[in-house]
């Protein structure tokens, strides 16, 4: 091998390296490591290398790269299923992000600095969206949820204008603009990344402080007191055996703040005098995580006995069958009066999970993976829900990660979002973090506290500021140890506000589509134009 290929060898080996660099530095920013500012870092090396390559599937090799080592890594969980389930889900995302890359690869070359940045990020947006759509989405490492933590939540609060999608295309422009500068020596490109990156951050702080400190009902008519109740039961254990366990620890809760504090009327606050409040030691509501108990209709009246016992308002995910044969993932409310409330059947299923595409051919590999049930009937209708004071905006496991739920629900009149969870099948993996971590973005997305009961974990509630915390003012955390059993008492003010974002819904995700098609019809004219003689291309004047 002559000189010159050893090197040309070296420099593609090199290349390939930084690309699933960028994958693993990635996955850095998400949990179990949260080092989140390598957002900033990360996506700028592909765009780096997408940019400049003289083949396009080059660039799809790097997309390709990148994402296989991020899925590779961050998805290790899956592997508590069988490395079968692994290894596909890592080699569909790979596929994906090899079919945008070789897009990418096709445009970035002709788009000139400091476009080329925001067209990046307008098709990484496009991307994002493209993925977390539909029947067989799967929206995880979305790069918004890298900011659920509490030194980067300032960055988070654009979500409420944006949606989640502005928060990932602030950060991979940033990215870009700060990699590109570097690489060509342009401070000024570096000193805009930095602009903008402050900018959002003190815009974000600003708004951190409002929701976190300021009063979110002045009179506190709508304050309500509940219960989160984590069973972590065994996955194996019968429906009466869970039963059991979930009224015994709610028994046991209920009649220690009855013991304690009684169950009387209160007084004038003492913090807001004059004011009539609830006593704090009545409990609204109780919430049991998802598929408590695997039911039929017959089997209601024993959840109503309950709620009436207690005085309260019960609300438990099950697993049900209806009279009609067809079983959902629904969530149930009952009420002391003894009304039961019409099911919330989840909208959005997982796929391969609640169900299985051609069924009929395919029923023999499903059932090596333990598949011995119908596929579950999805849902039609908004889960809004009066209990008390308060109207719940209801969500079912996989369905967090989804923004048009929540949004939904709010649009629908909720003022608290209640989502019950089952991450029983990942127990002691990252992976009930990184489910949690994405109810800090709906959270600020539509500017509501969001309960969130899980049968071994993550319990607790997230603030509208995004923070995990037991009180509106953030001075407390509220998040049960994942795998023990026990009960989060939490306190709840509604919230009427309606942000941007959930009143005009993906805008942003239209506007980057807007920008990219814009951008591959500029940067087809430019590639044209290079292939003409120079004194026609001479003539030539682009944006881009």
């Amino acid at each position: 091998m002559d000189r010159t290929a050893l090197v040309g060898a070296r420099v593609a080996l090199g290349r390939a390296l930084l690309a699933s660099a960028s994958g693993a530095l990635m996955w850095c920013a998400f949990s179990p490591l949260n080092i989140w500012w390598l957002v900033w870092v990360a996506p700028g090396c592909l765009m780096w290398l997408c940019s400049t390559v003289k083949r396009p599937r080059q660039a799809m090799l790097y997309a390709a790269l990148h994402a296989v080592t991020l899925y590779g890594l961050g998805i290790e969980w899956m592997r508590a299923i069988d490395d079968g389930p692994y290894i596909g889900l890592v080699l569909l995302e790979t596929s994906l992000f090899a079919i945008w890359g070789i897009i990418v690869g096709n445009v970035l070359p002709f788009v000139r600095l400091p476009w080329r940045a925001f067209a990046f990020a307008a098709s990484w947006v496009c991307f994002e969206w493209a993925r977390s759509t539909g029947t067989y989405a799967f929206p995880w490492f979305l790069t918004a949820t890298v900011f659920a933590h509490p030194p980067a939540l300032p960055w988070l609060q654009l979500a409420s204008i944006t949606g989640g999608w502005g928060v990932s295309g602030a950060a991979v422009c940033i990215s870009g603009l700060a990699v590109q500068g570097l690489v060509t020596r342009k401070w000024k490109v570096i000193g805009f990344a930095g602009l903008i990156l402050v900018l959002q951050g003190a815009t974000g702080a600003w708004d951190l402080l409002l929701w976190t400190t300021k009063t979110l009902d002045s009179d506190y008519a709508g304050r309500s007191y509940g219960l989160l109740v984590q069973g972590a039961e065994d996955r194996g254990i019968d429906r009466a055996g869970a039963f059991s366990i979930y009224a015994k620890l709610t028994a046991e809760r209920i009649a220690a703040l009855n013991k304690e504090y009684g169950t009387g009327p209160d007084p004038a606050s003492p913090e807001t005098p004059g004011i009539e409040t609830k006593n704090p030691r009545v409990v609204d509501f109780v919430l049991w995580p998802e598929g408590a108990v695997q039911i039929t209709e017959r089997d209601l009246p024993a959840f109503t006995n309950l709620s009436k016992a207690w005085n309260t308002s019960l609300i438990t995910g099950l697993g049900e069958q209806f009279n009609n044969g067809s079983v959902g993932n629904v969530i149930r409310v009952f009420t002391p009066d003894g009304r039961i409330q019409a099911p919330y059947a989840k909208r959005q299923l997982v796929p391969f999970g609640e169900f299985f595409p051609l069924r009929h051919y395919l029923d023999p590999l499903f059932e090596r993976y333990g598949v011995n049930y119908p596929n579950y009937t999805p849902g039609t209708r908004i889960g809004v829900s009066a209990v008390g004071d308060l109207r719940l905006g209801m969500g079912i496991c996989y369905e967090t990660a989804f923004g048009y739920i929540a949004r939904d629900n709010v649009l629908a009149g909720a003022t608290v979002l209640s989502y019950v969870t089952s991450d029983q099948t990942y127990d002691k993996t990252i992976e009930q973090k990184q489910h949690f971590d994405i109810a800090s973005v709906r959270a600020v997305e539509v500017r509501r506290p969001m309960l969130r009961a899980s049968s071994t974990g993550l319990t607790g509630i997230v603030q509208p500021s995004g923070l995990v915390a037991a009180s509106p003012y953030g001075r407390s955390k509220a998040l049960l140890n994942a795998g023990k059993p026990g009960v989060l008492d939490v306190v709840v003010d509604p919230i009427t506000v309606i942000t941007l974002y959930t009143r005009l819904g993906d805008w942003f995700v239209w506007c980057c589509w807007a920008f990219s098609m814009i951008t591959v019809g500029l940067a087809i004219r430019r590639r044209r134009s290079e292939k003409r003689p120079a004194t026609a291309t001479a003539t030539m004047s682009l944006p881009l």
